[in-house]
């Protein structure tokens, strides 16, 4: 039986934030996290809220409308101008 902790970090396939997501550097999302290209090849950056609350709004605001302002954007778009 699946415990609480795996049930926060599983995947999710779909959600309707999922839609209006336009950072190119957004992989997916569990409960309470949003998932991020990494720096190198392969690698992926989870960036962990409080709650799906949080995560829901950081979502809104920086993957589905501003993610040129995103400390992560940044770091991951500086790593493919070098």
């Amino acid at each position: 039986m699946a415990n609480k902790k795996d049930a926060d970090e599983r995947m999710i396939n779909h959600s309707w934030t999922q839609v209006d997501v336009q950072c190119p550097f957004w992989k997916g999302e569990t409960r309470k996290a949003v998932v991020c290209e990494g720096i190198l090849a392969g690698e992926r950056i989870r960036r962990i809220m409080t709650d799906e609350k949080a995560k829901l709004a950081l979502m809104r605001k920086l993957c589905c409308k501003e993610y040129r302002e995103c400390p992560i954007f940044q770091l991951v778009y500086g790593g493919y101008m070098k």
